[in-house]
């Protein structure tokens, strides 16, 4: 593939695969990488190799009945890891995340939008099910060392409108946030 756009000018993506191993080595006029990326028993796996020698290694799979994601990126020395177990009981979806942090990083995935610093860790365990017609769900989350509860409820009112309500206490706060939107 070879291409120039605004987002990337001179743009150059060559890949195989063999065995059930894909290779690609992308370059663009700022960068490149090289992946290495296949299934292993049921695991998927990838690991990227950039320019910068920073790295951005994921694994996923199911096991048990018991999904796990470990996703992990590392840059001058600094590892940050993050993992995730999700299950299905009679009607209910478990969910456990841990994010460790060796390295100042941004997430916005299942426990919300955050910042940790170096040293910092956060984790959430949650719960959710369906109950007449509403998706209900539960977490405990701890991000660097502060405790909070979220409870939401969310409704398909259909015809394309959704109805998102999420009540969240914190040790100095208790927020209560009503969403209401349209799809068209």
């Amino acid at each position: 593939e070879l291409g120039a756009s605004s987002t990337a000018s001179e743009k150059i993506v060559v890949s195989t695969a063999f065995g059930g191993i894909s290779i690609a080595y992308k370059d663009t006029n700022s960068s490149n990488s090289t992946t290495i990326s296949g299934e292993f028993g049921g695991i998927a796996v990838s690991h990227e190799i950039n320019q910068d020698s920073s790295t951005e290694t994921t694994a996923s799979g199911s096991m048990s009945g018991v999904s796990v994601d470990v996703h992990t990126t590392e840059a001058t020395g600094k590892t940050n890891t993050a993992l995730t177990l999700s299950t299905e009981i009679q009607d209910a979806t478990l969910t456990y995340v841990q994010i460790d942090a060796d390295a100042a990083m941004d997430s916005d995935g299942y426990i919300g939008e955050f910042s940790l610093t170096a040293g910092q860790s956060a984790k959430v365990l949650g719960i959710s099910t369906a109950y007449n017609g509403n998706t209900v769900g539960l977490k405990a989350i701890t991000i660097a060392g502060a405790d909070s509860t979220e409870l939401s409820i969310s409704r398909d009112l259909g015809n394309g409108t959704m109805l998102d309500v999420t009540y969240t206490d914190t040790a100095t706060d208790e927020v209560l946030e009503v969403e209401l939107s349209v799809a068209f």
